[in-house]
């Protein structure tokens, strides 16, 4: 995931910065219909545990003194629930779904330079779109194995504006933020109830 940054905190240039990854976690509940031996229709929803962060120094030693920080964290949480189609051959299945995501993000710039803190930061709750393909295998009538691709699309522009002084009001610093999607590998365990 690419973070971009478009700022007037401190007068510094955009920045475009990686988030580093997280480890995915949770549950997942659905509906399976298989009206023939080779097709499955179903929903799923997924929840569960995702954290991804990032930061960087927008205006690095020598040239600047490293006062101003963009930081962004997604998650701790998401929502994911899709549609899938299967094309099933025996106990194998392979599928493709998509449908819709919902998680939170808190993104912003912070400027600590002198004696007033400037803070852009802004925690809101973000939908998108959601989709992906993998494969699932039924070991018992019961029991199946399943991995997925899963992209969570949670593209998103962030403005915040934050004035400076009292009165007679200071300046106005804004910070622009544009998050793109997330890329997610999922293995599950599923139980399957008849």
């Amino acid at each position: 995931m690419l973070l971009r940054k478009n700022d007037c905190v401190n007068h510094v240039p955009p920045a475009i910065y990686d988030m580093n990854p997280s480890f995915v976690g949770g549950f997942e509940a659905g509906y399976n219909w298989q009206p023939n031996p080779f097709l499955l229709l179903g929903l799923e929803n997924k929840i569960g545990y995702l954290h991804i962060n990032g930061s960087y120094v927008m205006n690095p030693p020598p040239l600047g003194n490293g006062d101003t920080t963009a930081r962004t964290r997604v998650g701790n949480w998401y929502d994911a629930l899709t549609a899938r189609v299967g094309a099933v051959s025996g106990q194998l299945m392979f599928f493709a779904e998509g449908g819709g995501v919902w998680t939170r993000v808190r993104t912003g710039v912070v400027d600590t330079t002198g004696l007033v803190t400037i803070n852009t930061t802004t925690i809101k709750n973000v939908a998108g779109w959601a989709a992906g393909v993998g494969f699932e295998y039924a070991f018992n009538p019961n029991w199946s194995v399943k991995a997925e691709y899963l992209v969570l699309g949670i593209n998103d522009t962030n403005n915040a504006c934050v004035q400076v002084g009292g009165f007679p009001p200071g300046t106005i610093d804004c910070n622009q933020s544009h998050y793109g999607g997330i890329q997610t590998i999922n293995l599950a365990l599923n139980y399957r109830f008849h």
